[in-house]
């Protein structure tokens, strides 16, 4: 995941500073079908890294904010685009590309869907974060 990371880190840093800004933090999320603005997300770079006085992301800051070590319930609600409480294989598919994973998406799904009911609920999503150690 390290190396992933890095790459969208490297790929998100359009001005190559070596940092994220609010900018290009507001166009990650916009990436991943998050709407925000540049001020929600230098609000957001404040809030999670508030000794951080230059507004901007280093790579490990970045590497912490998509590790998913935000609160579990944050990280679900970003995938649940509908906001119906329930995370979709097209869901999940649209932030994993946009993430740049390479993992297989329909094993991976099939094996959040503990109940195999096509649906990735909040339980099942802790569970998974749990079990992959987030």
């Amino acid at each position: 995941m390290q190396s992933t990371t890095n790459e969208t880190f490297e790929f998100f840093d359009k001005s190559k500073d070596g940092f994220i800004s609010a900018s290009e933090l507001c166009e990650v999320m916009q990436s991943i079908g998050l709407k925000t603005t540049e001020t929600k997300a230098a609000q957001m770079i404040k809030n999670h890294f508030p000794s951080n006085n230059t507004g901007k992301l280093n790579n490990e800051e970045y590497a912490i904010l998509m590790s998913g070590n935000l609160k579990v319930r944050d990280t679900f609600n970003m995938i649940d685009a509908n906001r119906d409480g329930m995370i979709t294989f097209d869901e999940l598919s649209r932030v994993l590309i946009a993430l740049g994973t390479s993992e297989d998406l329909q094993t991976m799904f099939e094996d959040a869907d503990a109940n195999n009911d096509g649906f990735i609920t909040f339980e099942e999503f802790k569970s998974l974060m749990t079990k992959i150690g987030m």
